[in-house]
């Protein structure tokens, strides 16, 4: 895209260069004043006074002073709005605007709104679900947070509010189990061993006939018609030799396989090679005709 971009003549960039900067002025026109018109919020609310009205305090908690001609502020419930904040209204920065509203705020609860002209956007809103007393106030603590506390009804000032802090559940630790007790094996009563009743041996005379010595050597062995004789070195000999060239040619055959397997990747990754190297060849020949 920026080769195409820097290929164009003169005129078509210059043209290209207002556009893009047209997009970069409408973007910060159109986001720029929501981002502060967002640091505008509902600060305080006083919905049971014992004397005069209600009222709703906001707070400018950005570095500019932001026009809030024409904003709404309204409640839960109701067909007409609560407030149109006249014309040419502003809050400095940092700085606090209240505005009484009859006695609209309902005392045991209610939703606060504030709204962009003709309620295009919601910027803000607050609900409360109880009566927070006579002459209390609902506010935020420090002013601009998140934090909401009863306060001393602090008008177009710092809110001077007691935030509760939660106490924390005890997690209560769990009751050992008793271990058990170990069961008492029976012991073996031992038994008294029979006691042997001596015999008397007998002896009787006995002739012991002298037991040759020396090696029987065997002078021949006579075979039947049709028998083998088993053991005949020759035949060992024989079968031993086939049985170890048998074993000898598996291996010599493995390892042909082995060296075929080893070398099979080099040659496709050699080839792999080739043909990307034709390749950029190629591309480089055809834009190079192209150029001519």
């Amino acid at each position: 895209m920026i080769r195409i971009i820097l290929k164009m003549p003169a005129e078509q960039k210059f043209l290209i260069k207002i556009f893009l900067s047209f997009l970069i002025a409408s973007a910060i026109f159109l986001f720029s004043p929501k981002v502060i018109f967002a640091q505008v919020v509902i600060n305080e609310i006083l919905p049971n006074p014992t004397s005069g009205n209600d009222w709703v305090e906001l707070y400018n908690n950005s570095d500019q002073e932001v026009n809030i001609s024409n904003w709404i502020l309204d409640d839960e419930g109701t067909t007409t709005d609560m407030l149109k904040i006249p014309e040419g209204t502003t809050i400095g920065t940092k700085g606090f605007k209240s505005f009484y509203v009859s006695n609209r705020l309902n005392k045991s609860g209610d939703t606060i709104y504030l709204y962009l002209p003709d309620k295009t956007e919601t910027i803000d809103s607050y609900k409360y679900t109880s009566n927070p007393g006579d002459d209390v106030s609902f506010g935020r603590f420090p002013d601009g947070s998140d934090t909401w506390g009863s306060c001393s009804p602090t008008f177009e000032t710092t809110n001077n509010c007691v935030v509760a802090t939660p106490t924390p559940t005890p997690t209560p630790s769990p009751t050992p189990s008793p271990s058990p007790t170990p069961t008492p094996k029976p012991t073996s009563t031992p038994r008294p061993s029979p006691t042997s009743t001596p015999t008397k041996s007998l002896t009787s005379p006995s002739t012991i006939s002298p037991s040759p010595t020396g090696q029987i050597l065997a002078t021949g062995i006579s075979l039947v018609l049709g028998e083998t004789k088993i053991g005949s070195p020759s035949l060992l000999a024989t079968e031993t030799a086939s049985q170890m060239a048998t074993v000898e040619a598996i291996p010599t055959q493995e390892a042909t396989l082995s060296g075929w397997r080893k070398f099979f990747p080099k040659i496709l990754l050699g080839f792999g090679a080739l043909a990307i190297l034709a390749m950029i060849i190629s591309a480089f020949l055809i834009q190079r005709r192209k150029t001519i």
